[in-house]
């Protein structure tokens, strides 16, 4: 398979602010998710998933402590949970 470009998902710029430290990750089921430091939301962490239709919030908006530092977005394939796993303030999170 050759892949010539990216596509847009969804809306081309659906964050609600401007984001730094994006991770990317797909589900088993192929539902995307992206996680970023949302700089509106004082650059703490937000979620958000592709619902088939438009990006949509998991979560608060917004909901880590403080600043999110860097974010490694990752899914367990085995019971397609989300996880949103923080350095910086140190936060693993169940989403």
């Amino acid at each position: 398979m050759t892949v010539s470009n990216w596509v847009n998902i969804g809306n081309a710029g659906f964050s609600p602010s401007i984001t730094d430290n994006i991770s990317l990750a797909v589900s088993p089921t192929g539902q995307p998710y992206v996680a970023f430091a949302d700089i509106g939301n004082t650059s703490k962490a937000t979620v958000m998933k592709f619902d088939g239709s438009t990006w949509v919030n998991e979560g608060t908006a917004g909901f880590s402590a403080g600043m999110a530092l860097s974010i490694n977005l990752s899914i367990n394939p085995l019971v397609n949970l989300t996880w949103l796993i923080r350095i910086g303030e140190i936060l693993i999170k169940l989403l």
